[in-house]
């Protein structure tokens, strides 16, 4: 006949399992905390509302033309400033005057901006 095992023997390996040494996770501080960072981050990206194809493609179409513009925006006045830059050192009159003309423009620009309404 067998012998059935006492509720005690249950109890017993029951709290062996309780009494097992903690895992690696829960002994060290530092993986405990990057574990808690990583399911932070993975919950709050879930939350996150994504663009669609459409107005991903629509930005990115923005943004490039943004870039064009100020390029040749930037390319514009490099010409010009290499031009009066350029005339002033060959001590040209009419580049002088042109850069001492530009200077006022960029100087009015500012002031009028800046000012006090």
């Amino acid at each position: 006949m067998a012998k059935a095992k006492s509720p005690s023997s249950k109890a017993k390996a029951a709290s062996s399992k309780k009494d097992a040494s903690p895992s690696l996770v829960e002994r060290n501080a530092n993986l405990q905390a990057l574990r808690e960072q990583y399911y932070g981050v993975k919950s709050e990206i879930a939350k996150v509302t994504w663009p669609t194809r459409e107005e991903s493609r629509a930005l990115t179409t923005a943004v490039i033309a943004g870039t064009v513009t100020a390029s040749l925006f930037l390319v514009l006045v490099d010409f010009i400033f290499q031009s009066v830059t350029t005339g002033v050192v060959a001590l040209s009159i009419g580049w002088i005057i042109t850069g001492v003309i530009l200077i006022g423009i960029v100087a009015a620009g500012f002031y009028i901006n800046n000012r006090e309404v």
